[in-house]
């Protein structure tokens, strides 16, 4: 007997399934239905008013931090899911999300459940992948810095910074949930991506090491900019 996957496209399946896969991934990654009164963040639209909404709500949530800290907790909330979609689907699936059609839901100081229409096949590795995968989650992120005021945006080199670490979690998960990617393939990847984003080094040189510690995978990253050179700078878990 046929199920319903039957009658769709294997685009369609594909993206069924980065659906079904995305909440055990990562808490909160969780394709959502779209209703009417509710904020979203849409790139291609060049709206300002739900990031500066939003950019309010976290500034009424943390009223003792500055606006540093204000400007990169913005900047992280809109980030994480794209980012944690094209290492999903990148990794996984070895298909590439339109993140032009990408929807991203507000709520409060958080975002957190997101729309996306398709996800494209290509016929790649891993690390050709991942070229056709950064100049799509780059082109989104050029997006949405355009929608973000002036007066909150981050300098460059800051938000790519902040892209990087993100990367660096997400691939640390994907080992987590998915033990056939190795640690030393991960390591490769990290360093591919981290070439893709700081295309320019104006981070430095980076050094990513993957490491299993109590049944978690941590991950750390040095730069050249650290003091003394190469002294762990962050040493992050996917707790």
């Amino acid at each position: 007997m046929k199920t319903h996957n039957s009658y769709l496209s294997p685009d369609k399946i594909a993206l069924t399934k980065l659906q079904e896969q995305s909440p055990r991934f990562c808490y909160g990654l969780e394709a959502c239905e779209h209703h009417s009164r509710e904020v979203w963040i849409e790139a291609n639209k060049y709206d300002s008013m739900a990031i500066q909404m939003l950019f309010g709500n976290i500034t009424s949530h943390n009223p003792k931090e500055g606006l540093v800290y204000l400007k990169k907790r913005l900047w992280t909330l809109l980030t994480w899911q794209p980012v944690y979609l094209t290492v999903l689907s990148t990794h996984h699936f070895k298909r590439i999300p339109d993140l032009s059609s990408l929807k991203q839901k507000v709520t409060n100081a958080s975002i957190s459940g997101y729309q996306i229409d398709s996800i494209l096949q290509v016929n790649a590795e891993h690390f050709s992948h991942i070229n056709l995968s950064a100049e799509r989650l780059l082109s989104y992120f050029s997006s949405i810095r355009r929608c973000i005021p002036q007066q909150i945006q981050l300098k460059a080199v800051q938000a790519n910074e902040l892209i990087i670490d993100c990367l660096l979690l997400a691939l640390a998960r994907l080992s987590e949930v998915y033990p056939e990617h190795s640690l030393e393939l991960l390591e490769d990847l990290a360093q591919e991506w981290i070439n893709q984003v700081d295309i320019e080094r104006q981070l430095g040189h980076y050094r990513v090491e993957f490491q299993n510690s109590k049944s978690k995978i941590q991950v750390k990253r040095k730069t050249d900019y650290d003091y003394p050179p190469f002294n762990t700078r962050y040493a992050y878990s996917t707790d």
